[in-house]
C-alpha cells in the first residue's frame, strides 16, 4: 500500500466490482479528508439533523400531530357532555376550565407518540 494514498478502501467504477484504496492523498491519520473517520461523523451528523428536520415537516407527520390534538379536544367535549347531559343548564367555570386545559394540552402536543 502507498503511504501517501488514503488507506480506505472503495468500490471500482467500473462493471465489475472489485476493491481498490482510495486515490486521494494522505490528509490526517493515514485518510484523505473525505474518508477521514471525524469527517464521516461529522457528515452524518449533518444528514441525520437534516433528515430529522425533512421528517419533522411531512406531511404524514404534520396530520398525525393534528389528528393527536383533535383526539385531546374530543376527549375533553366528552368529558363535558357526559358531566352537563342538560342543555338547558347553564355551563359552570370548571367546564370552561377543562376546555381551556384540553386546548393548551392541544397546543402542546409538536410530535407524535
Amino acid at each position: 500500500m502507498d503511504e501517501t494514498k488514503c488507506s480506505k478502501e472503495v468500490w471500482n467504477e467500473f462493471s465489475y466490482p472489485t476493491r481498490r484504496h482510495c486515490s486521494r492523498k494522505v490528509w490526517k491519520d493515514g485518510f484523505c479528508w473525505q474518508h477521514h473517520p471525524e469527517n464521516v461523523k461529522e457528515r452524518k451528523q449533518d444528514q441525520e439533523k437534516r433528515r430529522q428536520v425533512k421528517l419533522k415537516n411531512h406531511p404524514l407527520i404534520k396530520l398525525l400531530i393534528a389528528n393527536a390534538k383533535i383526539a385531546i379536544l374530543t376527549k375533553a367535549m366528552q368529558e363535558v357532555i357526559d358531566r352537563y347531559p342538560y342543555p338547558n343548564i347553564p355551563l359552570g367555570i370548571n367546564v370552561v376550565d377543562t376546555l381551556k386545559q384540553a386546548l393548551q394540552d392541544a397546543d402542546n402536543v409538536k410530535e407524535v407518540e
